[in-house]
């Protein structure tokens, strides 16, 4: 009888250099809805990929790293969300300023685990946490607003640090369940509103 082929062992998927970050960073992110903050790690991450324990550490050579790079995929995807609430909202830049806002706990409210992360990462580099609460943004719709007479004359700055304190307040309430879920885009909706009444100029 004729030998019988030796059966071929299936190819282990592999990935290429540049696709294989963008695959963990993925699997992180999926890891991070699921469990929240502490359930990421290299490890768990590579096993979920499929790949090798070690092979994240060409990209990431430790947690923090991990952490870091999933913190600026977040921050890429809050950034566009948020561009697209305010290319919604028409020319009037209080409109634009109100649209901002509310996009920030909108976020908040579908991605809690992930307006959590950015938080968390952020807080201590002053930078990053500008570039993730777009001050200059927001800053230099309020002076628009000023100029065009839509508020009432003061520092941009201290405009803009009030609505960022009432806007994470209520996204903090609503993320750690202070306030409930449903209902909360609504309510957040009536709380700007009279936030935006209160800078009517006299």
């Amino acid at each position: 009888m004729p030998a019988r082929p030796t059966p071929r062992r299936a190819k282990r998927k592999t990935y290429h250099h540049g696709s294989l970050r963008e695959t963990l960073v993925a699997t992180a992110l999926e890891l991070l809805d699921a469990g929240g903050r502490e359930a990421v790690n290299v490890r768990e991450t590579a096993r979920r990929a499929g790949v090798s324990p070690g092979a994240p550490f060409r990209h990431f050579p430790d947690r923090a790293a991990l952490l870091a790079a999933l913190t600026s995929a977040i921050g890429a995807e809050f950034r566009a969300f948020s561009e697209d609430a305010i290319s919604h909202a028409g020319a009037n830049p209080l409109r634009q300023f109100r649209a901002m806002g509310l996009a920030y706990i909108r976020y908040a409210i579908l991605h809690p685990r992930r307006f959590s992360l950015l938080h968390a990462e952020t807080c201590t580099d002053p930078k990053a946490l500008a570039l993730f609460t777009r001050d200059a943004d927001a800053v230099a719709l309020i002076a628009r607003a000023q100029r065009e007479g839509l508020i009432r004359a003061g520092p941009p700055e201290a405009v803009h640090l009030a609505a960022q304190a009432l806007t994470y307040g209520l996204a903090r309430m609503i993320v750690d369940g202070h306030l409930l879920r449903e209902g909360a885009e609504a309510l957040a909706e009536q709380v700007l509103d009279v936030f935006g009444r209160g800078l009517a100029p006299h």
